[in-house]
């Protein structure tokens, strides 16, 4: 079975490996540092002591508030200071400004000559880069477990999976939107402009399928979806989760005692005289990303060009949890047990106006200067996360009563893919894009779940059973949240315009025409960033979750038990698969963009809830095992004993050990 390590316990330990190593070699380098220092007869001579002569020659006053000091100004060569001007007014060049002996066309490396009054010039800027991520994560389990408390061999058939069935599962789960989900990669920032293209045309030409797949296009696509319905409030995971997960779960089964003296000890346990409790579910696949990006964020933003935008969400939730339960009288019923899904959707716009905010702050005051950083070529932005989730748990149980407090955990392997990224580039308050804008954000969850479970319970007279095979959970919630103008203006004012065609010509003095831009209220000087290509801007999220949990019990309670009475608490469901995913997209702060070329924009959500139906020649695929299992129980009793000294082989594995370090480190 699987344990989610902590990561920190995992970097202590490995680096305490290098310490002890460490350790060791300084402690042989000490021993023989000593061993040569005394073959040499090195004497060891007193340390030169040499006395610090310190004397403090500082005289403090007392505290004299209302004191105006102002430090004196050394005198610089080459300027004259006119008579009654104070340390902070301006220098006037005097006529002696030049270096004497030195020639006027020299040429000193790093010197700049400084301009002193006047109009200021234009400053150069930091350059924001292109910034990639790609991660891929993967879990894959194996933890089929095969548990016979009779001793003996056994003949038991192993296939507790309908194969079948379970591909076709996924093959479903895969089907829908399997154009969309089926892109891959993109190279290169023209890679990516075709990558966007594409998902649109594809999103736009898709339709559902069937009744179980809810397909929304266009605006309607805005505001929070669960199950292809418009909701004023998300359910909340915590409320849904399975109880082994929840916070306030106490799964403990201590022993309570009571009593202060020896002579007042009480012992007591809750429960019969035996119990037995077997949890052969409660798996749990969790996959989260959040993803925050803010590379440039303007307050203004121009592009010149066309501007694409592209969002999709794409969940489906498919699981098979028919289950077949005999207890006592062989009564045999199969039934869909209590498995939730959810797909949960929320897509936002949020708009924000700085620019308002610094007019309303500095009114009157209009750029007088900028600082320009200028990119030839085309930026990339590209989020690109992959996340897979894989557990085999199909387990067979052949249990009899032991008449003592028994605890048989088979199952409760947890997974967890989780990455978090933000790029918080740097801000401009200005961003002109000499070519198009491509804008997408796209996230593809899929949950598959298969869990046909067979219980079979031979009971005595006076015990007791409790059976649950649902109560699983398949959960997908995705957030995308937009943060930029309102609506696209086409058309690009004449003043951007005008930056736009100096800062491309080579040219780095700000147009009079952006100094007198009503827009740019409030802002004294200008962060402004010019790209002359095209800007592509792709965040994707796959997230993908499959467990197969078909797990066979078969119990003869009345066996073995001498008598007593036993309390049976069975489990084999409780599974829960989680997708989380979070986008926040910053294409502005500001109220307004404009556009030169045309705007295309489209969103596309698909939720599909897939169940798959009973099966279809009424006999459940575990149905025959666990009869055979039964069957064996009963036949327990009449198996030769193993004789003393018999040597039973170990079974092969090659497996790789849980500690990869091994001995090394011991």
């Amino acid at each position: 079975m699987f344990v989610q390590n902590d990561s920190v316990s995992e970097v202590i330990a490995h680096f305490i490996g290098h310490f002890e190593l460490a350790t060791e070699q300084a402690r042989l380098r000490i021993e023989h540092q000593k061993f040569q220092h005394e073959a040499r007869g090195v004497g060891e001579g007193e340390l030169p002591y040499r006395p610090t002569d310190f004397n403090q020659r500082l005289d403090l006053d007392p505290y004299m508030s209302g004191v105006s000091y102002r430090p004196p100004v050394e005198a610089l060569r080459g300027f004259d200071r006119p008579n009654g001007q104070d340390a902070g007014d301006a220098l006037r060049p005097g006529p002696d400004a030049g270096f004497a002996g030195l020639p006027d066309d020299l040429d000193l490396p790093g010197f700049r000559p400084v301009r002193i009054g006047g109009e200021p010039g234009p400053l150069e800027g930091p350059i924001q880069g292109s910034v990639a991520m790609v991660a891929e994560q993967k879990a894959i389990l194996y933890d089929d477990d095969i548990m016979v408390m009779p001793g003996g061999v056994h003949n038991l058939s192993l296939d507790a999976v309908d194969f079948g069935r379970y591909d076709m599962m996924v093959a479903d789960a895969a089907n829908v939107a399997a154009a969309l989900k089926g892109l891959t990669l993109p190279d290169g920032g023209a890679g990516i402009a075709e990558f966007i293209t594409a998902a649109a045309e594809i999103a736009e030409a898709y339709d559902s399928p069937s009744d179980d797949v809810v397909v929304i296009k266009g605006e309607a696509v805005g505001g929070m979806h669960v199950d292809g319905e418009v909701v004023d409030e998300l359910p909340e995971l915590d409320d849904h989760l399975p109880e082994h997960l929840t916070e306030d779960y106490d799964g403990s089964t201590a022993v309570v005692v009571e009593g202060e003296g020896a002579n007042e000890l009480v012992i007591s346990q809750t429960g019969k005289s035996g119990t037995m409790d077997v949890d052969a579910g409660g798996n749990s696949a969790i996959n989260a990303v959040g993803i925050v990006n803010a590379g440039m964020a303007p307050t203004f933003l121009a592009v010149m060009g066309d501007y694409h935008d592209f969002n999709a969400i794409i969940q489906t939730n498919i699981w098979s949890d028919w289950d077949v339960t005999r207890i006592t009288d062989g009564h045999n019923a199969a039934t869909a047990s209590g498995t939730l899904g959810f797909n949960i959707a929320n897509v936002m716009h949020e708009t924000r106006d700085a620019a308002g905010d610094r007019a309303d702050a500095k009114p009157d005051v209009f750029p007088g200067n900028w600082m320009v950083s200028v990119i030839q070529g085309d930026v990339t932005f590209l989020s690109w996360i992959d996340q897979f989730s894989f557990k085999s748990d199909n387990d067979i149980l052949v249990l009899t009563a032991s008449g003592s407090t028994t605890t048989i955990t088979s199952g409760e392997n947890l997974s967890l893919n989780a990455t978090t990224f933000g790029d918080l580039g740097l801000y401009y308050d200005l961003v002109i894009i000499g070519g198009s804008l491509y804008d997408a954000n796209i996230i593809c969850q899929t949950n598959v779940l298969y869990d046909d479970d067979a219980v079979s319970i031979l009971m005595g007279g006076n015990d007791t059973a409790s059976v649950s095979t649902g109560g699983n959970l398949l959960w997908n919630q995705a957030s995308i949240t937009n943060v930029g103008p309102a609506a696209w203006e086409h058309g690009v004012p004449d003043s951007y315009r005008d930056a736009a065609d100096t800062l491309s010509s080579g040219g780095r003095d700000m147009p009079d025409s952006v100094r007198h831009e009503a827009t740019m209220e409030g802002f004294a000087g200008l962060r402004v960033l010019y790209i002359s290509g095209n800007v592509y801007d792709l965040q994707y999220v796959k997230q993908t979750n499959v467990i197969c949990d078909a797990d066979t019990v078969a119990i003869a309670a009345d066996l073995a038990a001498n008598g007593i009475t036993m309390d049976w608490d069975v489990s084999t469901g409780s599974n829960a698969l989680v997708n989380v995913a979070t986008i926040h997209d910053f294409d502005s702060i500001g109220a307004k963009g404009y556009v030169g070329g045309e705007v295309y924009s489209d969103a596309i959500l698909i939720q599909a809830e897939l169940v798959m139906p009973a099966h279809s020649d009424g006999q459940h695929p575990l149905d025959s095992l666990v009869s055979e299992a039964v069957a064996f129980l009963v036949d327990a009793e009449d198996l030769p004993a193993l004789p003393e000294g018999t040597s039973i082989a170990a079974i092969a594995s090659d497996a790789p050990p849980v500690d990869v370090m091994q001995s090394v480190l011991a």
